[in-house]
């Protein structure tokens, strides 16, 4: 906008300054109109440099200006270095002054060696804050970004003409506003349309530092080479296969799995006052024990999939779901409605159906649309992968309770040698009877002697995790999810009284946050905040 304005009123006869005055108020004003952005502030900053350099008969350098916007915006704001608008925008810029050199304008093969060279530049930022890409985004900034400069023009050719008082104005505005409209909603549907293509939606998770720092080596030494060749005049016929070659070193590099093979990770995930358990096992499968939360609103969206695609997950192989309480399940919800741009689910897990209650049988309607597989895991089922072995413990004798929570499905996780009990929201009465069960599956060999962690029933209710529970599992260590300063108060006093009797080690996602367990099969670690 500001250079724009400022060839036009050259061209037409204003001196270098008032030209310099009117485009710097211009982009100015723009600037603070539209919340003062560190891009905006970024490129306003190197217009005003620029200026300078023609008052005062100075040669334009770009990257100067770029380090000295980037010096001033954090010396204002040292924390906007760690922001990814500060980070998208700068090294977009500095990708151009990089790659983009030599380039012939208006060639439009060069425009889309541009577009690639560029999407390959920014990449590792890309990642590191949003976890995934659109391997088509480069074709597609061939049409969205000449198409930015109609819609920058057109937007402030519409304020403009408002200034003019008659009929002729306003049918200008409502010209100029319609064609905003169409370019807008050419972005929104094309861009839908663009990530529900095959193989579209790339997420290999945040990178490594590492890996950026090797990223960004390879792809230096390789502009470098290419760089000096052209200084010396040289020409290979292998240009294509390098750059090929180059484009799967940096994709490999990013796309080492964010798993380590053989050892299963946990993470209690901080979903407010709910529950929601993702693990992976030492081959490399996702699953998950409930998602839902009643005291934070899309948790789905803004919780668990962030999380997910953080960890690399594009797809959770199993999702099995205890009960049918709202604070167990939305979240699970969710992920199905967002399947084509978030992560899928290949299997639901529910109990028997006839424990079965409105919400579950919703949900159950709402997998099938979505493609998602509906299974049922009947008492002492059992599911093996690898080392990983599942086995339910509950429910499965008798007719279902009114109280939905002692309905709950129990699962004893194993992997190794290492043990885990998640009892959802089950509580007093079935507590007892799962105590019972453990008891004689532990006469026959087919439980342990105690268990390494718990799920902390119900949230930390004083109804659940009772003594007699917990005098047959004997656990090391607890996990309890409830939300900070929830209305129910959990985990109760005297659930903690308990805990702490038996020597029970607790985490709890109130005052930690989400907290994470690593394990061999030989020997596990529990990491939090």
């Amino acid at each position: 906008m500001g250079n724009g304005l400022y060839r036009g009123l050259r061209k037409t006869g204003f001196s270098i300054l008032q030209a310099g005055v009117v485009g710097s108020l211009l982009l100015g004003s723009y600037v603070v109109m539209t919340g003062m952005s560190v891009s905006a502030l970024r490129a306003f900053t190197m217009f005003l440099i620029r200026m300078g350099a023609e008052l005062t008969g100075r040669e334009y350098d770009g990257l100067t200006a770029l380090g000295i916007a980037e010096i001033g915006l954090l010396l204002a704001n040292p924390l906007r270095l760690f922001t990814a608008g500060f980070q998208l925008s700068f090294a977009a810029v500095l990708g151009i002054y990089l790659i983009g050199s030599g380039n012939k304008k208006g060639r439009f093969s060069d425009s889309v060696r541009m577009s690639v060279r560029l999407w390959f530049f920014l990449l590792p930022v890309t990642l590191w804050h949003y976890y995934e890409t659109c391997l088509y985004a480069p074709a597609w900034n061939l049409l969205v970004i000449p198409m930015a400069s109609v819609l920058l023009l057109c937007g402030s050719a519409g304020m403009a003409v408002m200034l003019i008082p008659c009929g002729a104005g306003n049918i200008m505005q409502s010209a100029l506003w319609k064609i905003t409209e169409w370019i807008l909603l050419f972005y929104e549907k094309g861009s839908g349309l663009l990530l529900e293509l095959p193989g579209a939606r790339w997420i290999p998770g945040r990178p490594r530092l590492w890996q950026i720092a090797c990223y960004y080596g390879v792809l230096l030494f390789y502009l470098w080479r290419k760089r000096k060749e052209k200084k010396e005049g040289r020409q290979t016929g292998k240009q294509v296969v390098r750059q090929l070659v180059t484009a799967g070193i940096l994709l490999i590099l990013l796309g080492i799995p964010k798993w380590k093979r053989g050892q299963m990770e946990l993470t209690m995930l901080d979903v407010g006052q709910g529950d929601c358990f993702f693990f992976r096992d030492g081959n490399g499968k996702n699953y998950l024990i409930d998602g839902g939360s009643s005291s934070v609103d899309a948790a789905g969206r803004y919780r668990l999939e962030p999380f997910l695609k953080f960890r690399g997950v594009k797809r959770l192989d199993y999702v099995w779901v205890t009960h049918g309480d709202v604070d167990h399940l939305n979240a699970v919800e969710e992920l199905l409605e967002r399947r084509k741009y978030g992560v899928e689910i290949q299997y639901l897990i529910f109990p028997e159906q006839k424990y079965w209650d409105e919400r579950l049988i919703k949900l159950c309607n709402l997998a099938e649309e979505a493609g998602t597989k509906v299974r049922v895991m009947e008492m002492d089922t059992i599911f093996l992968s690898g080392k990983l072995k599942m086995r339910c413990l509950w429910p499965g004798e008798g007719e279902p309770s009114e109280n939905g929570n002692e309905n709950s499905l129990v699962l004893h996780l194993q992997y190794g040698k290492i043990t885990m009990l998640f009892t959802g929201d089950l509580e007093n009465t079935g507590e007892e009877l799962l105590a019972e069960r453990i008891k004689n599956l532990r006469k026959k060999g087919e439980l342990p002697a105690c268990y390494d962690l718990l799920k902390v029933g119900h949230h930390g209710s004083r109804n659940a995790t009772g003594e007699e529970l917990l005098e047959v599992i004997r656990p090391r260590a607890a996990f309890c999810s409830s939300g900070k300063e929830n209305r129910y108060g959990h985990p109760h006093a005297e659930t903690l009284e308990r805990l702490a009797k038996w020597g029970v080690s607790l985490y709890n996602t109130k005052d930690r946050g989400a907290v994470s367990m690593y394990t061999d099969g030989r020997e596990y670690g529990i990491q939090s905040p």
